[in-house]
């Protein structure tokens, strides 16, 4: 991210209106659209720690990114995408990728979307994913719950006034360990 605020060749795209922060969900979604569309969803971007799930706003993160320093460029937050509830209109995909334009009515990250494909929509419902990753996810309701034991609090899912929060405790590397 330093790079991006003071590389002179990323200044120039920015001012060109080309560059802009994302997520690898954002930018699947961006591709679909063929950039018709910059918005995302709650959960995705609470787990780049760039949404504040306590605060529901940019986290201090993003106030540190843009902040002015002397000599370097910092961006605006025009540059982010809008937030959308997960269920909501995201428009359609381009109709050159499937032939003809396909409605996107939801965006959600993937554990948050294993969650609820899980049907762990109480809370203390829980589930384990174990894959490249293993993931232990809990749904903690309508309250965001912090740890002492670094299991970070999410956004699962926020449908119309309604905000469900999860915990979430991963090891980033157990498939390889599997393999090693």
């Amino acid at each position: 991210i330093r790079h991006f605020t003071v590389s002179d060749m990323w200044r120039k795209k920015r001012e060109g209106g080309v560059c802009v922060f994302s997520s690898y969900l954002l930018w699947l979604f961006w591709k679909l659209t063929k950039g018709a569309h910059y918005v995302t969803e709650w959960s995705n971007f609470s787990a780049t720690a760039m949404w504040d799930p306590y605060d529901h706003c940019w986290s201090g993160i993003v106030e540190w990114i843009i902040s002015p320093r002397p000599g370097e460029y910092y961006p605006k937050l025009s540059m982010f995408p809008t937030i959308k509830d997960t269920c909501d209109d995201y428009g359609h995909t381009h109709p050159d990728i499937f032939g003809h334009p396909i409605q996107i009515s939801a965006v959600v990250g993937d554990q948050q979307a294993s969650l609820f494909g899980h049907a762990c929509f109480n809370r203390g419902d829980t589930k384990v994913t174990l894959g490249t990753g293993g993931f232990v996810v809990q749904n903690t309701g309508n309250t965001c719950l912090g740890s002492k034991n670094h299991i970070y609090p999410l956004i699962a899912w926020k449908i119309g006034n309604e905000i469900t929060y999860m915990l979430e405790g991963s090891v980033n590397t157990l498939g390889s360990l599997w393999n090693g």
